[in-house]
């Protein structure tokens, strides 16, 4: 009997399969709330986490009661009515306005710098002959400064005199600039206190007659002649061309445009 004696290659094979343990492959399987194969250690602890989390979202309270939309104080200009009166003095039993009253009046005017968007007053004491003449020869005085006026009778209008009362609409701007509150990012959804003052501030400034920040001009009539020669032109077919954004074609003679190459001049 022969006796085979093993080599060395396979004795190291054998110890080497001796101390290999084979680890048993984890068996996943799928829980109801928790991923296959994991556990849900500190699992607990989330929960709460996004409990306290929604809480605190369902119990915010509405931010559109303490933080309106609007400001506090919206800016615009005042208008205020001031009134300065002047008197006309006449000689006794006249009716005509000499050259002392005549430039007393002009140096009122001038001083005052009334203009036709101011409304002016003549008063007399009574509706005498006399009285309304004086009135109405200071009247035409005024319109050849073309400035127009309207006549009353008032007990408080001065003896001998016509009295002239100046009324006037003017702007008063608001506080501005206004930074009394906190700059930047205030996180309470309102505007700067400063919002607005701007464009308040610039029409207060540039308004042609402050009045109309009060009160609407009346239209009057309108331009019937004006307003038929449009429809004659239409009907002829002489209306005028519209000029486009963007042309190379000068426009016909005539329509008032500028010819090409002129618009820069």
């Amino acid at each position: 009997m022969t006796t085979q004696t093993p080599s060395i290659k396979r004795i190291k094979q054998t110890i080497r399969s001796d101390k290999t343990v084979t680890k048993p492959k984890p068996k996943l399987t799928w829980v109801k709330g928790q991923p296959a194969g994991r556990s849900w250690r500190g699992g607990a602890g989330w929960i709460s986490v996004l409990v306290l989390l929604l809480g605190a979202c369902g119990n915010a309270s509405d931010y559109k009661k303490h933080a309106p939309y609007e400001p506090d104080q919206v800016r615009s200009p005042a208008v205020q009515v001031i009134s300065v009166s002047h008197t006309i003095t006449f000689q006794a039993g006249s009716v005509l306005l000499d050259d002392t009253a005549s430039r007393a009046l002009d140096a009122f005017l001038d001083r005052q710098k009334v203009d036709r968007a101011d409304t002016l007053f003549l008063t007399v004491e009574n509706d005498s002959e006399a009285a309304l003449a004086r009135a109405q020869r200071v009247a035409a005085y005024l319109i050849f400064r073309r400035l127009d006026s309207s006549v009353s009778v008032s007990d408080a209008a001065p003896r001998d005199g016509v009295g002239l009362t100046v009324q006037r609409y003017q702007v008063v701007l608001p506080g501005c600039p206004d930074w009394s509150g906190p700059n930047g990012i205030t996180h309470a959804n309102r505007p700067s206190s400063n919002w607005g003052c701007a464009t308040a501030a610039n029409l207060g400034l540039m308004v042609a007659n402050p009045r109309d920040l009060a009160v609407g001009r009346e239209p009057g009539l309108g331009d019937g002649a004006a307003q038929v020669l449009g429809i004659q032109r239409y009907r002829k077919g002489e209306t005028k061309p519209l000029l486009g954004a963007a042309t190379s074609q000068a426009p016909a003679s005539g329509t008032g445009a500028p010819q090409a190459g002129e618009g820069g001049k």
